[in-house]
């Protein structure tokens, strides 16, 4: 080990917050107890990881104990494996060159609705909910026809509801109440 540790020396853990205690991630070290960073995504998580670990040094320097050695926390066979850093990046970058990931924003009726879904325990998460979302997409390429029909008929029970029109000014005028509202507020807690 180096005379001053660096965070890319140490594995950690990754894993998704428990229930109720909000959407992100929780990063744990093996070796250094007590030390633990929160974040909304998996980069945030392990950015705020770097911040908690250079804090953590800095106090077991300053108390004068023993800094711990990477890997010498005793293994739990019933826990998942730490890695590190490089080894996450491996991992990410192997997985990225075979597959595909990305972010969706969903307007808010839509975020209710995968939300409550979700809730009633028809997905376990987003991620499932977009990837069956993706399977009957390809399904449906398949079946040009079908998907030809199911295209007309949302388009027929669109035109059978009442329209609300708005004129220009309108439509300005709540974008920019809007704007006000997200800028002077903060987001909803039960999102």
């Amino acid at each position: 080990m180096s005379p001053n540790p660096t965070f890319d020396e140490y594995p950690f853990h990754l894993a998704p917050l428990p229930p109720g205690e909000g959407e992100g991630y929780v990063i744990t070290f093996p070796d250094l107890p007590g030390c633990v960073a929160k974040g909304a995504t998996q980069e945030q998580a392990i950015e705020n990881a770097r911040g908690e670990f250079h804090a953590w040094m800095a106090s077991i320097i300053e108390d004068h104990k023993r800094i711990p050695a990477p890997h010498s926390a005793a293994a739990d066979d019933h826990a998942p494996e730490a890695l590190s850093v490089q080894q996450r990046a491996r991992i990410r970058a192997n997985s990225r060159a075979r597959g595909m990931t990305f972010e969706v924003f969903l307007p808010e009726s839509l975020a209710d609705w995968l939300r409550k879904k979700i809730a009633d325990g028809v997905y376990t998460d987003a991620t499932e909910a977009a990837y069956l979302a993706f399977q009957d997409l390809r399904e449906l390429d398949r079946h040009p026809e079908a998907r030809r029909d199911l295209l007309g008929a949302m388009i027929n029970d669109a035109l059978k509801e009442p329209v609300e029109t708005f004129t220009i000014e309108e439509v300005r005028a709540k974008l920019r109440a809007l704007r006000c509202e997200y800028t002077d507020n903060d987001p909803p807690s039960n999102v």
